[in-house]
């Protein structure tokens, strides 16, 4: 017997054939993982805005007494506090950065404010209770691959309405 030393065509096509298969499936794994990365990313990104706004106006609004809210454009309230000083609540959607006092924060790529709403209850029937009124800011912001979930602002600030009548405003 000859001492025959190589690959036959059919164990070339079979090894090509597997080391594809191994290729492919490397390749879609390593698309997957990236893309789970990327998405795990931009949503911790967005909780981290959402957590740095969010402690910036509550900052404010638990050490000073708001006076008045006034309305100064669209999706723009300027709250007056009073020691005399005020800070601006602004959303631009067109460039995608909400302002509050001196500070801007631009959101995460791609995505997006939802309706804000800014609204004013009073509990009239109870006059015993300091605390007897609130605003609530909301100011929903979303992202494409989170449909479903909101990293939006979400504030209430109490406050005694016998004391501090505020005036109200729409948003």
């Amino acid at each position: 017997m000859k001492n025959q030393k190589g690959f036959t065509v059919i164990e070339l096509i079979l090894s090509f054939s597997i080391t594809t298969i191994v290729v492919v499936l490397l390749f879609q794994l390593l698309i997957s993982l990236k893309n789970l990365y990327n998405a795990t990313g931009y949503k911790t990104e967005l909780f981290i805005k959402q957590a740095t706004i969010t402690e910036q106006i509550n900052k404010e609004l638990t050490s000073k007494t708001i006076i008045s809210v006034d309305d100064c454009g669209e999706e723009c309230i300027i709250f007056n506090f009073s020691d005399g000083s005020n800070s601006k609540l602004l959303i631009n959607r067109e460039e995608n950065f909400i302002y509050y006092g001196k500070s801007a924060t631009k959101l995460v790529l791609n995505s997006y404010f939802g309706d804000a709403k800014v609204e004013f209850y009073r509990n009239a029937a109870n006059l015993h209770n300091s605390f007897d009124s609130f605003i609530t800011i909301k100011i929903p912001i979303y992202y494409p691959t989170y449909e479903d979930e909101n990293f939006g602002i979400n504030i209430v600030y109490q406050y005694n309405s016998n004391d501090h009548y505020i005036i109200e405003e729409d948003f």
